[in-house]
């Protein structure tokens, strides 16, 4: 629940007089947790009656709860709006005012259509129809609303259409194919030919052009045309601004659909369109409390923490940090480990591009505490060479020393080495033994290694290849500028 929420629910349960009973006291137990412990809970309620129907009073609780949180979106949401519309005028036909009921059921109708609600058109239209039949209306009324309801039928069976041809592309990019047969690729011509039938049919819901902007974006995704794919990624934001209604009712999907355009963009290394306003749409569409949601949080900073490495916006990224420990803190649970560990990851990086080394090997020690999940192996074992690294580059040698030791052990003992990690450690035995006039020709070497494996498009960039790039450039050209060398390595 939200701030908003949970104070809603306060509220109401003041209002009604119940602030002392057993369900808000139960409430505000579970509010100050940061992680349930059932318990917690019954030592906090000792020798109470609430201890004894623990299991009872969390179920009562648990429905109040899902009410509230009903009520309060009621008053915001156009949907809910509608549905309780609908109530009260079924409730006023039971009772034979079919003219009253005709009015809420052309208002509800009215709002249906202004946020695209076409389940509900479907819903009212009939009713409609009865009451105007009971009333003696002329046919041709009853004709208009047969006729409107053949339009809602067809623009529902498009939609449904080509949502089907929709999940037949995601299921297929899902599967990360590198090479599409011949037969698959046919299959997919096809369904492309029938959605641009239907799309000439007309009658296309905003939700039934959005979901084709998609396919054509999959498509050309899984055909390895990234750069055509963002131009459709692009057209379903656009589509989204020019429907303000929509964007309030369905912020969270718009938010969605913003996030897939920006990673489309990070994916294809191509940040034109976005800038400090868009992301601040973001913010403002990923959720209006980003800390308050756990998706929402995990989304938005990832994104940006991403982008403004990307940008050599250090300061942008820098500034992120206290938001992100705080819903890291908050939110950990309910993130998956591999979100938290690219959020980790990131941080490093940017302490690590900034030379707060100490910071950056904070980050790295937070990274490596992780290493019991065997998941983002390649980040944990870099993020091992790189505290390694820290040490040379904080001149602490006894560390370094003993970091490479335990270093060749580890590796030693994974049974696994990947070809830039032994060429890490290759490089950092070399600074072990070199001299102050070696040195440079080790860190030249690496440097070369590093760039070809950065320049090659055949072979996916490892984790802190370009960090490790950069800061060899920094100890070869004496460079401290970052963003000088992030400009460097971009012409690369």
């Amino acid at each position: 629940m939200s701030k908003s929420e949970k104070r809603y629910f306060s509220t109401e349960t003041k209002r009604k007089g119940e602030n002392t009973s057993n369900y808000k006291r139960l409430f505000d137990e579970l509010n100050k947790m940061q992680s349930y412990s059932s318990d917690d809970l019954k030592e906090k309620f000792k020798g109470e009656a609430l201890a004894k129907n623990l299991a009872k009073e969390k179920s009562v609780l648990f429905e109040l709860l899902l009410k509230t949180i009903r009520n309060y979106q009621s008053q915001k949401s156009e949907k809910a709006k509608i549905k309780e519309s609908l109530m009260n005028a079924a409730l006023l036909q039971e009772r034979g005012l079919f003219e009253k009921a005709q009015k809420l059921w052309e208002k509800a109708k009215t709002q249906a259509y202004e946020i695209e609600h076409y389940p509900a058109i479907l819903e009212i239209i009939p009713k409609q129809r009865s009451a105007a039949n009971r009333l003696g209306k002329k046919g041709n009324e009853i004709d208009l609303l047969i006729e409107e309801e053949k339009k809602i039928i067809s623009i529902l069976n498009h939609e449904n259409a080509i949502s089907q041809i929709f999940y037949s592309h995601l299921s297929i990019f899902n599967q990360k194919s590198k090479v599409i047969d011949g037969e698959l690729n046919d299959i997919l011509k096809q369904q492309i030919n029938t959605l641009e039938e239907l799309k000439k049919n007309g009658l296309l819901s905003f939700y039934a052009n959005v979901k084709y902007l998609q396919i054509s974006g999959l498509y050309n995704s899984i055909n390895g045309m990234e750069k055509k794919s963002i131009v459709y990624y692009r057209q379903i934001v656009d589509l989204w601004k020019k429907n303000p209604a929509l964007i309030n009712e369905y912020n969270h999907i718009y938010g969605d659909h913003l996030l897939n355009y920006f990673s489309k963009c990070i994916a294809a290394n191509d940040f034109s369109t976005i800038n400090e306003d868009s992301i601040e749409e973001l913010r403002k569409a990923t959720t209006l409390q980003p800390l308050e949601s756990a998706k929402g949080f995990r989304d938005l900073y990832n994104f940006m923490l991403y982008y403004y490495l990307n940008m050599g916006n250090l300061e942008g990224a820098v500034s992120l940090v206290p938001a992100i420990e705080k819903g890291l803190k908050k939110h950990g649970p309910h993130i998956t480990i591999t979100n938290q560990i690219d959020l980790i990851n990131n941080i490093a990086s940017v302490y690590f591009l900034k030379e707060n080394y100490l910071l950056s090997l904070n980050w790295l020690e937070k990274q490596i505490a992780k290493s019991e999940k065997l998941i983002r192996q390649d980040l944990q074992r870099m993020s091992r060479i790189m505290r390694c690294f820290i040490f040379y580059k904080l001149e602490q040698v006894e560390k370094f020393e003993n970091c490479l030791r335990g270093l060749n052990r580890y590796f030693r003992q994974l049974g696994q080495i990947s070809f830039f990690e032994q060429k890490c450690l290759d490089f950092l035995s070399a600074l072990k033994q070199s001299t102050p006039s070696s040195a440079k020709n080790i860190l030249t070497a690496f440097e070369k290694t590093t760039e070809q494996i950065f320049i090659d498009e055949n072979v996916p960039n490892p984790a802190w290849l370009a960090e490790l790039l950069i800061a060899v450039r920094a100890e070869l050209t004496n460079q401290k500028s970052v963003s000088q060398l992030l400009k460097v390595l971009e012409s690369s």
